[in-house]
C-alpha cells in the first residue's frame, strides 16, 4: 500500500494545475482574437467563464488539502 502523498506535493501540484489553467486561458484567447470580435469575443468571453470556473474549483481543493 502506498503511502498518501505529503501536502506540500499536493499544494505543489495544485500551483502546477493553476498555472496550467491561466496558460491554457491566455493561448486560447489569444487563438481566438485572432479571428476577430464577431467569432472570437464569444469563445473568449467561454474561455473566461471556464477558467474561472476552474481556478474556483482548485481553490477549493487547495482549502480542502489545508484542512487536513
Amino acid at each position: 500500500m502506498q503511502d498518501p502523498p505529503n501536502i506540500e506535493d499536493v499544494l505543489k501540484e495544485l500551483d502546477l494545475a493553476e498555472e496550467l489553467v491561466n496558460t491554457f486561458a491566455v493561448r486560447a484567447k489569444r487563438y481566438w482574437m485572432g479571428w476577430g470580435p464577431v467569432v472570437g469575443m464569444p469563445m473568449i468571453l467561454s474561455i473566461d467563464a471556464w477558467a474561472e470556473g476552474q481556478l474556483k474549483y482548485l481553490k477549493w481543493l487547495r482549502a480542502g488539502v489545508l484542512e487536513l
